[in-house]
């Protein structure tokens, strides 16, 4: 049997394959581990995590509010909060819808729900902009709503939207008739 001269080179190479490859391994798990948070002393099951352990038990504190309330909703501006439902009293809003018309507010907004003669409308005051919702609806029709210029807006269900002071939008979702009314008797409230 004749020893082939290439042999040696052929081993090198696959060796030095292997180094590259058990190097890359370990470069991909060092990453996994580190993106995953763990590392450290804890990997031996001792359940501790030498990064935290104060060796002394932690204390949960009860939030204090300055003011005495969560202000999550209250503006940075300083200007107060809206209360879409007074924008449009129950009253109002059977003129409109008919009577025996359900109002609640739902805190996502906040909005105000009226619910009556098997319709639903939402009416919302939010910041936000007037040109992006118009950009992202599948139709835009203009209407007026006491003199001034609004949108009926078609996503999956039809808004109307008018643009307020303070880069503020109403929106009233339902249908556009319905919300060409109750906007215009919130514009009148804000």
């Amino acid at each position: 049997m004749t020893k082939n001269p290439k042999r040696p080179e052929i081993m090198d190479r696959i060796r030095l394959r292997r180094a590259a490859l058990l190097a890359l391994v370990a470069i991909v798990a060092a990453l996994a581990l580190a993106a995953c948070g763990g590392g450290g002393d804890s990997a031996a099951g001792d359940g501790h995590d030498a990064v935290t352990e104060t060796g002394s038990e932690s204390e949960v504190v009860e939030a204090s509010f300055p003011s005495g309330h969560d202000t999550d909703e209250v503006s940075v501006t300083g200007a107060k909060p809206v209360k879409p439902c007074a924008l449009v009293p129950k009253k109002k809003a059977e003129g409109i819808l008919g009577s025996n018309v359900k109002v609640s507010e739902r805190p996502q907004g906040p909005t105000c729900v009226y619910t009556g003669s098997g319709r639903e409308i939402d009416l919302v005051v939010e910041k936000t902009s007037l040109g992006a919702l118009k950009s992202e609806a599948k139709k835009v029709e203009p209407v007026t709503i006491n003199g001034r210029q609004g949108y009926c807006l078609t996503y999956q269900s039809t808004s109307v939207v008018i643009g307020v002071s303070g880069g503020r939008v109403i929106q009233v979702t339902g249908p556009c008739q319905a919300g060409v009314r109750f906007a215009s008797i919130a514009l009148k409230r804000l």
